[in-house]
């Protein structure tokens, strides 16, 4: 993450540079205003106290960890993992993505170990898109704990983790756009380290694809509409009814196109029954059909 925001005083006299994220702060706490898209102003004589003379501004941003594809690794321990490493194109940027888990029930895991300061706050900041299947059966969280050493067990650094359930907005996202995958989103996982100073950080998928690479400062993504995850289920689910059961009755005379999804025996069983008999195709090409 660079400095690469002018700050100006008052008189418009550039004293300083800084974080994006750290002059969006200045901003709304009133204390600055944006001049331009690259350019603050502080809205009072107060310079030295915004920038003080020290390591301050760099040790805060410095407490940011964001996800770097090449820190993770599948996790050995895991006998069924199902993932690869490329780089693709997520919201008009190239990123290079660890891209984890299937639709069936491959539970597979990503890990990366960090050395940090003890007692200290950290965000772990990760960008993701899918990790949602249609029978809401999925598995995606984030773990945080300790690392085992002489002083402490694998089963108690275990027991001392921290799960974050990202499925379903279930912990919220500081971010949520709609893109050409569906939706994108940005967490910010907040962790403190304690009295101890090696952490791993454990990243989990089943029965879902799901997308993880580093996030851009959230200012990149302005151009994206906004979208939740209850907008996006209220549409994918109307999306399924539309394919399940089609507009008008002009539409079951045509297949009906389920390839790729995945859907419930339940709702595979309703399908069959309301239209096997009006001798409709339907093409299940890829599609995962499963108990709810």
């Amino acid at each position: 993450m660079e400095k690469n925001v002018i700050v100006t005083d008052v008189n418009g006299n550039q004293i300083s540079l800084t974080y994006p994220k750290r002059a969006k702060g200045l901003v709304k706490k009133n204390r600055a205003e944006y001049v331009s898209e690259n350019t603050i102003r502080l809205l009072h004589c107060d310079a030295p106290d915004v920038f003080p003379h020290n390591d301050t501004e760099e040790t805060e941003m410095s407490n940011v960890i964001n996800f770097n594809a090449r820190e993770f690794k599948l996790d050995e321990s895991c006998k069924h993992n199902v993932g690869t490493k490329a780089f693709m194109t997520v919201a008009g940027r190239s990123a290079e993505v660890w891209e984890i888990g299937d639709w069936n029930w491959s539970w597979t895991q990503l890990i990366c170990t960090k050395k940090l300061e003890t007692n200290t706050d950290y965000v772990f900041r990760v960008a993701v898109t899918g990790g949602h299947n249609d029978t809401d059966d999925e598995v995606s969280q984030i773990i945080i704990f300790p690392q085992s050493d002489a002083l402490l067990t694998e089963e108690q650094a275990w027991e001392d983790r921290m799960t974050f359930a990202i499925g379903k907005s279930r912990f919220e996202p500081v971010l949520s756009k709609r893109d050409k995958t569906g939706m994108l989103r940005v967490f910010e996982i907040p962790f403190n380290t304690g009295e101890i100073a090696c952490w791993r950080i454990l990243i989990v998928a089943q029965h879902a694809v799901a997308r993880f690479f580093g996030a851009a400062e959230n200012e990149a993504y302005g151009k994206l509409e906004d979208l939740t995850y209850e907008q996006w289920r209220e549409e994918r689910n109307q999306q399924l009814s539309n394919n399940l059961f089609g507009g008008n009755d002009s539409d079951r005379q045509c297949e009906i196109d389920l390839s790729g999804a995945v859907i419930s025996s339940d709702e595979f069983g309703d399908l069959i029954r309301k239209y096997i008999s009006e001798g409709v195709r339907i093409d299940l090409s890829g599609a995962v059909i499963g108990g709810m």
